[in-house]
């Protein structure tokens, strides 16, 4: 048991984080894919994990316990399918940990990946101690994951959940209007920087979509003007989101993960300054960059635990 290790996979949204883990949570090792086309079938997003699986399984001695994914969207863990997944529209209904299961002799299992990160955090990382709280990615999507009295409550969909900024509307990629996500994800940052730079967001690529978040890093340290403005204008809106969720669960704890909010003490100090409310609740920043791995470790070895002791 002490030798454990967990092969788990982060299905993100724009890439495939693969890392073996063992049971002090070190990463023993990893392959970092770029994700897969939006229009993949089953067939050949399983055939792209598997071939990603083998370049970690085939050169390492060590036996793996089990895979443990942490997927975005609909999941069904029970039953180890993907009902459908926001990044990879053609992947649908996918029995994903019966052919994985199958195809390494592994056991494999599966949950919702900001699921799997709010486990990380509150287990092993910065929600250590707290039995109320709420996790939030903020990265391509909004992902949310929920507490409550020590017991994780799964499907909680708060980017979703609709976002009132003046008369200012935006689509969101699922359809809809005002979705938090379309502010607080990277679409939502590059519409805020277009906005602020007075330039067309449909001219910018998505590696400068992508790479927008760094660069508002990188300008708000150099002090600049501009994103400044952007940085400032984000956390309006981050304010607006939080509000509504600290109204919705009263949580001892916000946890902010994502590549957007990881890491950035200037977000968080100027996002925390805009709360009016429950002054009590702490906003915090992930522990973890790779929460969801950390998190579908944790999952996994607790899983084989009580099949364990079960037997």
């Amino acid at each position: 048991m002490a030798k454990d290790k967990i092969l788990t996979i982060d299905i993100g949204a724009s890439k495939v984080r693969i890392q073996s883990i063992n049971r002090q949570y070190n990463i023993l090792q990893e392959n970092l894919a770029s994700t897969v086309s939006a229009n993949f079938n089953n067939e050949k997003f399983i055939e792209f994990l598997i071939g990603k699986i083998k370049l970690i399984t085939e050169n390492r001695k060590e036996h793996q316990s089990a895979i443990s994914i942490g997927a975005p969207g609909l999941v069904e863990p029970e039953k180890g399918i993907i009902g459908t997944m926001p990044n990879i529209w053609g992947v649908k209904n996918l029995p994903i940990a019966k052919i994985l299961g199958e195809t390494f002799n592994l056991p494999v299992f599966l949950i919702n990946d900001a699921d799997a990160a709010c486990i990380g955090e509150w287990q092993l990382g910065s929600g250590r101690g707290y039995k109320n709280m709420v996790y939030l990615t903020l990265g391509t999507g909004v992902g949310s994951s929920v507490v409550l009295n020590g017991e994780l409550k799964q499907a909680s969909e708060l980017g979703c959940t609709f976002l009132t900024a003046g008369s200012e509307d935006r689509i969101c990629r699922c359809g809809k209007i005002n979705c938090a996500e379309s502010f607080l994800g990277t679409s939502g940052l590059a519409e805020t920087y277009a906005e602020v730079f007075n330039i067309q967001k449909s001219g910018l690529s998505p590696e400068e979509i992508s790479s927008l978040s760094f660069k508002m890093r990188e300008g708000v340290k150099a002090k600049d003007p501009g994103w400044l403005k952007v940085q400032e204008k984000y956390c309006d809106y981050l304010n607006l989101f939080l509000e509504n969720v600290l109204k919705a669960y009263n949580p001892e704890v916000i946890i902010l993960g994502g590549g957007i909010a990881f890491n950035n003490q200037s977000l968080l100090k100027t996002v925390t300054k805009k709360i009016k409310s429950k002054k009590e609740t702490v906003v915090l920043l992930a522990q973890f960059e790779n929460s969801v791995n950390i998190g579908a470790a944790k999952y996994a070895f607790d899983k084989l635990k009580s099949l364990h002791t079960q037997a």
